[in-house]
């Protein structure tokens, strides 16, 4: 398998084993409901399939990793058979997006390796923990000889490293949830401030301290990182500079996280397979989301594509505009592909708890709740439905984005108004 993006005429597409596809493609959370055959139909030739490492997220997919020396890859050959069915090689390209959060087990076996808020909530791994930084790796080797070693290495084109909140690499907070007051996160505060400033001298001046070590420096609280002196459209930062200085740091580190297991999965699947992630969401995401360090990522020579939704603003009314979530351009520039998600919802869309029951058994009614909020739901008739499918597809073609079909539960799609 060989696979990569190349540039033809000024736009960016997919090479696999020889041949050029504009990179169109489909997925689903959930692969029993999925129209793999289809979208076949129809000519579609790339798919994306989705690989949990935890049980941290939505169970679409059982995880893989049992605990800390015990994967079962089952999941994984339901989810590539499927998606697989009858066709040969060369028929069929899979992207596999590989949510790297961790197990529960590994949250209550690494508790400093956590992210925790200010009042000692424990999330999801610290994107500073290098603990976890190695488990991802091991276990995206483990995956690797999995799939190579089961007759799946002709079909599977490269993976979609996906983490944090919505697998989209992005750190929540609110007044009550501030992270990252972990130890790791902690530490790498410090550091960021010793790179940063060089001297505890220089950052006292700054910062109107009295430090007398990097290693006494704390995690700005939510107030600090929220002062806001603006004057004439432009911020003070001599009394900006706490949250100004952290949400760098925040873009900073999930940035590193992200260029660092894009270095070490090209290192194990090869130069010759492709490695993206979601990432630069510069339009919807404010300064503490971790994504404003965009830069690192264009530059970064192991990542061949970003991707994101079209915006959620306005509850995806079809008379707003949906636009791109990032700088589509910049990455075209850079010749990474940036797939727009196409999660266009239909008069089909049904709520999660009836498409798929499972993944929501264990969850408390306000959960459940969520699921039932307007933006999960599509228009009333396939007439709509339509006019929202081609609004999508208008985007696309006009700014010539790579995108897929996101069939989040499966059955969104499954009707001949919309071929």
């Amino acid at each position: 398998m060989k696979a990569s993006v190349i540039r033809k005429k000024g736009e960016l597409l997919l090479n696999l084993n020889g041949k050029t596809f504009f990179p169109s493609a489909y997925m689903s959370y959930v692969t029993q409901n999925g129209e793999y055959e289809r979208f076949k139909k129809m000519g579609y030739r790339v798919f994306f399939g989705c690989v949990q490492m935890g049980d941290t997220f939505l169970p679409f997919t059982d995880s893989v990793w049992k605990s800390q020396n015990e994967y079962d890859f089952s999941p994984v050959k339901e989810v590539l058979d499927r998606i697989i069915g009858d066709s040969d090689q060369g028929e069929v390209f899979i992207i596999l997006r590989v949510n790297l959060n961790v197990p529960k087990w590994w949250i209550e076996k690494y508790p400093d390796q956590v992210m925790q808020d200010s009042l000692g909530n424990k999330w999801l791994q610290s994107p500073a923990s290098k603990r976890w930084r190695k488990d991802c790796v091991d276990f995206l080797q483990s995956l690797s000889d999995y799939i190579v070693g089961n007759g799946y290495g002709e079909y599977v084109a490269g993976y979609h490293l996906a983490a944090l909140a919505t697998e989209e690499w992005y750190i929540p907070e609110n007044v009550d949830t501030v992270y990252d007051f972990s130890p790791v996160g902690v530490n790498a505060f410090r550091e960021y401030c010793k790179k940063r400033y060089n001297t505890v001298k220089r950052f006292n001046e700054i910062y109107g301290t009295s430090y007398t070590a990097f290693n006494q420096i704390e995690v700005p609280s939510y107030t600090e990182r929220y002062t806001f002196s603006i004057k004439d459209g432009y911020r003070n930062l001599n009394k900006d500079i706490r949250g100004f200085d952290y949400f760098g740091f925040c873009g900073e580190l999930v940035s590193d996280a992200i260029c660092y297991l894009a270095e070490k999965t090209k290192e194990i699947i090869g130069k010759n397979r492709l490695v993206g992630v979601f990432y630069g969401y510069s339009n919807v995401l404010p300064g503490y989301s971790g994504h404003t360090f965009a830069k690192k990522i264009l530059y970064c020579n192991d990542i061949d594509f970003l991707a994101s939704p079209f915006a959620y603003v306005n509850q995806r009314k079809g008379a707003y505009d949906w636009f791109y979530d990032g700088a589509f351009n910049s990455a075209k520039n850079a010749g990474k592909l940036w797939f727009a998600e196409s999660d266009v919802r239909t008069c089909l869309t049904k709520p999660l708890t009836e498409s798929f029951p499972p993944c929501l058994k264990d969850k408390d009614e306000n959960f459940k709740k969520r699921y039932y909020q307007p933006v999960w739901f599509g228009p009333d008739s396939e007439e709509y439905s339509l006019y929202h499918i081609t609004k999508a597809m208008g985007k696309i073609v006009c700014s010539g984005a790579p995108f897929w079909w996101f069939d989040m539960w499966g059955g969104w799609y499954n009707s001949d108004a919309f071929i």
